[in-house]
């Protein structure tokens, strides 16, 4: 029978993974999450439909989906920094006021419209492949989620298709 404490560690545990959007990974670059969730936000970035695209202000990444996210891992952050705009916290980012729209993304600092990302956590499969939910947000006419598949090869997770589309 297990003791108290390790019942209380398990609890604790897993109230942390939930208050961080499930994930699970650790900051290290080599990690399987990290590198699917990468490579499927990278993918995601060079490929969506958002009118904004690169000239977004930044790229504000969260892990989690919906209302439950919270700001990426270092690991994430660093595997990310050679995109244009630059890759920020989902924290660094915010809702604002919008001649256009309601609302829009914005980024705290430079105040200028952004991209918010999320990325959830992704079920990689034994054999080599690996499929992670992937979606912007960027005011209330513009958002998709995409379904991701990859393939793990000698250079890394490769995308093979981001299936657009809501709900998942």
């Amino acid at each position: 029978m297990p003791s108290l404490r390790s019942i209380v560690s398990l609890l604790a545990c897993l109230a942390a993974a939930c208050a961080s959007g499930g994930t699970t990974a650790s900051d290290s670059p080599t990690d399987p999450i990290v590198q699917v969730q990468a490579a499927a936000l990278g993918h995601v970035f060079q490929n969506n439909d958002s009118p904004l695209g690169f000239s977004a202000g930044s790229y504000c990444v969260g892990v989690g989906t919906g209302l439950l996210n919270s700001d990426p891992g270092p690991a994430l952050l660093r595997a990310l920094r050679e995109y244009s705009p630059k890759v920020t916290r989902l924290s660094a980012c915010a809702r604002a006021a919008s001649r256009t729209h309601r609302w829009q993304v914005i980024d705290t600092l430079s105040r200028q419209p952004s991209i918010a990302f999320l990325v959830d956590l992704p079920l990689i499969e034994d054999s080599g492949t690996a499929r992670v939910y992937v979606e912007y947000i960027q005011d209330p006419t513009y958002s998709t989620g995409y379904d991701c598949h990859l393939t793990r090869t000698a250079e890394g997770w490769r995308v093979d298709r981001c299936n657009p589309g809501f709900p998942r």
